[in-house]
């Protein structure tokens, strides 16, 4: 009896944690929005004890803060952190694409180019959170097909901070059509296996949200650390999705 409480317990609290790291990651949850726990535990059906484990969980990964006198928050995005997840990925990811450039074939650059065209359907759709699960399934591909899956798991559980980053440069269509030019790019230089060329590739498509990141400061001063304001109430966190209100 003992043992299938835990377990349930567990099951409840992997619960409430994707449900709030998705609605963080996909910036349904405003950066600095309050949490009001009492709602939430209501809200998921689970009791507070699992809700706790989920919030811990994503307090370590930087994604929720506690403070006192204010209670627990969504964290903001923190520029520093989201710098390190930048170079993270970039340091991964060169590899991948030395390696897959070493191994792809026809059949792969076919199945890229297919992922491009999803991608392109996905623009037209104006939804920035299907277009950037398209563009992540595109690098995925390379990750699965130079059987490095456990890598593109780790880096995508900790790369949160510069993943909203993303979500706001998208919010501009110029990054969105960029995007999809920049990967056409790339199948091209997968196809002449030119390593050099795919290394800078990786970089300044990697690196494309550092352009825009103090735009996106001076432009939404309030989601970044370092500012206190705060406009949400933790009443509408059900009711309201941040980013589409920034459309």
């Amino acid at each position: 009896m003992a043992n299938r409480t835990r377990t349930t317990e567990k099951s409840a609290a992997n619960i409430a944690y994707d449900f709030l790291r998705d609605s963080i990651i996909g910036m349904k949850l405003k950066p600095g929005q309050p949490l009001n726990l009492e709602e939430l535990s209501e809200h998921l059906k689970v009791s507070r004890s699992p809700l706790r484990d989920a919030v811990i969980r994503l307090e370590n990964e930087g994604l929720i803060t506690s403070m006192p006198h204010k209670g627990t928050l969504v964290s903001k995005i923190n520029l520093k952190q989201a710098n390190e997840e930048c170079f993270l990925r970039i340091t991964v990811e060169e590899e991948i694409y030395s390696l897959f450039s070493d191994l792809c074939n026809a059949d792969d650059i076919s199945k890229l180019k297919a992922y491009i065209k999803i991608q392109e359907k996905g623009s037209m759709d104006e939804d920035v959170r299907i277009f950037l699960k398209q563009d992540d399934e595109f690098h995925k591909y390379l990750y699965l097909r130079t059987d490095k899956e456990f890598s593109f798991n780790l880096l995508q559980n900790n790369i949160g901070h510069y993943n909203r980053l993303r979500l706001l440069t998208c919010t501009e269509n110029r990054v969105v059509s960029s995007s999809i030019l920049e990967h056409k790019a790339m199948v091209e230089l997968f196809q002449k296996k030119d390593k050099a060329a795919l290394k800078k590739a990786v970089r300044e498509h990697v690196m494309k949200v550092d352009s825009d990141k103090q735009e996106l400061k001076s432009k939404y001063p309030e989601l970044f650390e370092g500012e206190n304001k705060t406009n949400e109430l933790a009443e509408n966190i059900f009711t309201k999705d941040f980013l589409s209100q920034l459309k």
